[in-house]
């Protein structure tokens, strides 16, 4: 086979599986819509996006949809889905509230900095329409705490030595609900602030370097139909 029929190969393949996998996303998000409107539970919603009690060496890149909120997310270097504290290895941590999702990013290629991780993620989802929360379950001070238990906790790396990730490790935090009128109490009293697009707060906690979104589910699925419009417009899946 010549080099031109080589390349005219790849080049049909690689089309076949890019659609497959263009298909794929479009089915997600008909489903994630499906889900809202039938008011799921958190565990659908969450099962969606990552399985359950999974560790990121359990799956493969293709086996969760982390792309929905981020796509940068899919190119983390740990994940913990639904693990106690005790049970996640980079944090040394007897606690047993478990995130629904935290990451330990990947530093930067160009990085001279030793430090194993970049940054940290933390995703907390809460049900559909849910509007019932009690003082104790305000997300906002849940990831709060999963924030203290992160940085008050002795860190290691994949080699078991301990380092000290608190003083310039960025945390990022999404909370995934809807802006029901409690939740909304809770982002006002707490001084977050009101996204331009009236579908989200936002706020930066000074004290554990931490940035977090408070973002609605209509507004994941209007931003990732939005990324992802241009492949659908090409397979006539709009």
């Amino acid at each position: 086979m010549g080099s031109s029929e080589l390349y005219a190969k790849i080049i049909e393949v690689g089309n076949s599986k890019l659609s497959e996998y263009v298909i794929h996303r479009k089915l997600v998000l008909d489903l994630f819509g499906k889900l809202l409107k039938r008011k799921a539970t958190e565990k659908a919603i969450h099962c969606l996006i990552f399985p359950l009690q999974t560790l990121s060496d359990d799956i493969g890149f293709e086996d969760h949809n982390l792309w929905m909120l981020d796509e940068k997310l899919s190119y983390h270097k740990y994940l913990a889905s639904d693990k106690s504290f005790k049970k996640i290895k980079p944090v040394n941590s007897e606690s047993k509230d478990r995130p629904d999702i935290v990451i330990f990013n990947k530093p930067f290629a160009f990085s001279n900095d030793e430090k194993p991780y970049e940054s940290i993620v933390l995703i907390e989802f809460k049900r559909p329409m849910r509007d019932d929360y009690t003082d104790q379950e305000n997300p906002i001070s849940q990831i709060n705490k999963y924030a203290r238990e992160i940085i008050d906790g002795e860190a290691k790396d994949k080699h078991d030595r301990e380092f000290d990730c608190r003083p310039n490790t960025p945390l990022y935090a999404y909370i995934i609900c809807d802006l029901t009128k409690k939740l909304k109490a809770f982002a006002k009293d707490a001084g977050y602030k009101l996204s331009p697009s009236g579908d989200g707060y936002f706020s930066f906690n000074d004290n554990y370097n931490m940035y977090i979104e408070i973002m609605s589910f209509d507004k994941v699925l209007k931003d990732s139909k939005e990324r992802n419009r241009v492949l659908f417009e090409k397979l006539n899946l709009t």
